[in-house]
């Protein structure tokens, strides 16, 4: 997770995007929100964007807690339209789960390989829909 941590630091600029699906934001909040820690405060049934360090995280609602197929795009189209990123923004998905997005999925959002950091841990560059 350090490493994946320092090529977020090292590769996205402040306020950048990172979006993460219900399960990565777990981890994620842990690990690069520095000072937030894990703020859980109840089972979170809205889609989110917050300040997390220098970034912006997007978070999936609870109940999609992991990324699929078949609700990637749409998700990424929810979140474009509800928190006004610009169509073909540069945003950054950081998954930290044993389930991830395969390279054909992400590369219909102009992400190119996402850099894997062991087994379970990975960050890709897209575009926004």
């Amino acid at each position: 997770m350090a490493q994946a941590v320092n090529y977020i630091h090292a590769s996205v600029l402040a306020g950048g995007v990172i979006v993460v699906d219900y399960n990565s934001s777990l981890v994620m909040r842990y690990y690069l929100c520095s000072g937030m820690g894990n703020m859980i405060r109840n089972f979170e049934n809205q889609m989110s964007q917050f300040a997390c360090a220098k970034y912006e995280m997007a978070r999936t609602r609870g109940y999609e807690w992991m990324f699929t197929r078949g609700n990637f795009g749409p998700i990424l189209a929810r979140m474009e339209k509800q928190f006004r990123w610009r169509h073909g923004q540069p945003i950054w998905l950081a998954q930290a789960a044993e389930m991830r997005l395969d390279a054909p999925v992400l590369a219909r959002f102009g992400a190119g390989p996402s850099k894997e950091f062991g087994q379970n841990i990975s960050v890709a560059q897209l575009r926004a829909p």
